[in-house]
């Protein structure tokens, strides 16, 4: 039966550095979680205190209720998949898989079925015989997978377990991992510092930033409802308008800009002379020749680069308030984007957000 874990004020110190701050989280049961943040956010930091490969300078960690913080990695019954593979290169696929019920003492008639199951799930049952140099990378991180597996664990540690490979191979193990999770049910917590990963993976996704979670959310709401500058600038592109109060009408807040008047849907109560700053993501702004009867925001422009990738556009536009970045589908055969242009978006498209973030820094 899978078990929650609770993270209780965990934080890490060497020295005065804080590598990670006091951290409070729920990993719920069968989930699949993603730390997700740059180099030296903690993400990894926390993913090793978890495994036990680093002792925390403070907090507990209670899996099922049972305090695990003092307990040697061996005695936590977590698989744990590295970037590096770390396979044997002198045994054999099978006996790679075989090698964590073979430290538990279990004899190979007993190892057998479970081995075997376990290669099956990565569909690598018929190199069991080769060595780790006859199999290619992505073949060496599914061997890697199974041994991690086949001892049943209570939760599977993943860190960076893709990063070492090419993009068309990562999007396949991806999907592959996915399935994998949705088969047997473990627990996963991965690692990542590639947000379109932990996006396309993930049932929640916490995205950390100098030793602290700034939020934790679904892909969705992390993507469209970010609470942070921070947030919405790590996970895609965004642009960043800054305005002032000046009141509020009809559910939205009115306001003041260097693009012109400005209307957001929120709940928000904010007064008026409040500076605000916006995220709105280029993908939700329509570039038009003509304005709409019913438009909202409505900003003029005039095309300084257009960027072809193929099924769409990343076009930036030259306004009075500055330049703003529009994605937009491309037309086979139509010329470029050029010229005077108008910019617009609907009221509920832009998201009010924060400097930083007022989650403490205990978390859900």
């Amino acid at each position: 039966m899978q078990s929650s874990l609770e993270i209780r004020d965990v934080r890490k110190t060497y020295g005065p550095v804080h590598a990670l701050h006091p951290t409070n989280l729920t990993i719920r049961a069968g989930e699949f979680l993603t730390l997700l943040g740059p180099s030296g956010s903690g993400k990894t930091t926390l993913l090793m205190a978890i495994a036990g490969f680093v002792e925390p300078s403070g907090g507990r960690m209670l899996l099922g209720g049972r305090d695990i913080t003092a307990l040697p990695p061996e005695k936590r019954n977590f698989g744990v998949v590295f970037q590096g593979y770390a396979l044997f290169p002198h045994l054999t696929v099978w006996e790679n898989v075989y090698f964590p019920l073979r430290a538990r003492g279990m004899g190979r008639g007993e190892a057998r079925p479970k081995v075997e199951a376990a290669l099956d799930l990565i569909e690598l049952g018929h190199v069991a015989g080769r060595k780790p140099s006859e199999l290619s990378g992505g073949q060496q991180q599914r061997v890697a997978l199974a041994r991690a597996l086949v001892f049943e664990p209570a939760m599977l540690l993943l860190d960076e377990p893709l990063s070492a490979l090419d993009k068309a191979l990562r999007k396949t193990l991806q999907a592959e991992l996915k399935t994998i999770h949705r088969r047997i049910g473990t627990t996963f917590l991965y690692v990542t510092h590639d947000q379109e990963e932990a996006l396309s993976m993930s049932d929640r996704v916490a995205i950390l930033r100098d030793g602290r979670i700034q939020q934790i959310d679904s892909p969705t709401d992390l993507y469209e409802r970010p609470r942070t500058k921070f947030v919405a600038g790590f996970l895609g592109r965004s642009n960043f308008l800054k305005g002032k109060v000046t009141g509020r009408q009809d559910g939205r807040l009115l306001l003041d800009s260097p693009y012109g008047r400005l209307e957001v849907a929120t709940e928000e109560q904010l007064p008026a002379g409040r500076q605000v700053t916006l995220g709105l993501r280029p993908e939700r702004i329509r570039l038009c020749r003509a304005v709409a009867a019913d438009a909202t925001n409505v900003v003029a422009g005039r095309v300084a680069d257009v960027s072809y990738l193929g099924p769409v556009a990343e076009v930036e536009v030259e306004t009075a308030g500055g330049r703003l970045g529009v994605t937009t589908l491309t037309d086979a055969g139509a010329p470029p984007v050029t010229g005077d242009v108008w910019l617009q978006w609907e009221a509920a498209s832009a998201v009010l957000l924060q400097e930083q973030s007022n989650l403490p820094d205990g978390h859900r």
